[in-house]
């Protein structure tokens, strides 16, 4: 078993997403949220075929059930959907995913690598 924290942000929800390996190329996965939408997408993600998540993004399983229950595009649970599942089913390590607004950019001047600054 699976299990991922998420807070979303703008829209105040937060999820737990749990997948679970039932046979070598079958995971059944469970979001856990307030939110209707996620609900949605949970039931329509009961079961899921690993090898329609390890697809380019336009054909991912999970993507495409994202794309018909989630109206807004900035919602980071679909992503760790596919996370959780790869973990699941052995194909990626359990690390947590990050991401963070920096309040202060630095301004880079044109042409310059950001990674050299």
């Amino acid at each position: 078993m699976t299990r991922v924290k998420v807070f979303a942000g703008d829209c105040g929800f937060s999820a737990i997403v749990q997948a679970d390996k039932i046979n070598p190329s079958t995971v059944s996965v469970v979001i856990q949220s307030p939110c209707e939408m996620l609900k949605a997408l949970s039931n329509a993600l009961s079961e899921v075929d690993y090898r329609q998540v390890c697809t380019a993004l336009i054909d991912c399983a999970v993507f495409v059930a994202a794309n018909r229950h989630i109206p807004h595009n900035d919602c980071p649970v679909p992503s760790v959907v596919v996370k959780a599942i790869a973990v699941e089913m052995g194909a990626a390590q359990p690390r947590d995913i990050v991401v963070s607004f920096e309040r202060e950019c630095i301004q880079i001047p044109y042409g310059l690598n950001p990674l050299d600054a």
